[in-house]
């Protein structure tokens, strides 16, 4: 069925509780488990909720991409097959280099080259 991801609620259920999980800055509902009305509704196909913990899975998350090390002013920025990524240098708050693909299941790299070494913070 491919990876998955758990995510804990790290509360107590009650027995009239309420566990709602939001995804994203717009605060998009993911999954509510009312226990209640004994329900559990989720709003995507790739998530689903455990009722007696409250712990919401997702089936085949994002994944996350690898920064390594290529010299000692080289860093390279990856991820493996994805599609529909962008990868993005930052210096600070301020956009250095970026790529993007949309082809499907491909491998994306970014390099990050320094001409000195600098006490900047990357991401």
């Amino acid at each position: 069925m491919g990876e998955s991801l758990t995510l804990h609620t790290g509360v107590k259920k009650e027995k009239d509780g309420l566990i709602v999980w939001f995804s994203g800055s717009d605060n998009k509902v993911l999954a509510k488990l009312n226990v209640k009305a004994d329900s559990v509704k989720t709003f995507r196909s790739d998530v689903s909720l455990n009722y007696e913990s409250g712990s919401l899975t997702i089936q085949n998350p994002l994944p996350i991409p690898q920064i390594t090390r290529i010299s000692k002013y080289e860093l390279l920025c990856s991820v493996l097959n994805v599609s529909r990524v962008t990868l993005s240098w930052y210096n600070g708050t301020s956009l250095i280099s970026s790529t993007s693909a949309s082809d499907s299941h491909i491998n994306l790299s970014l390099p990050l080259e320094l001409e000195y070494e600098e006490n900047n913070i990357y991401s």
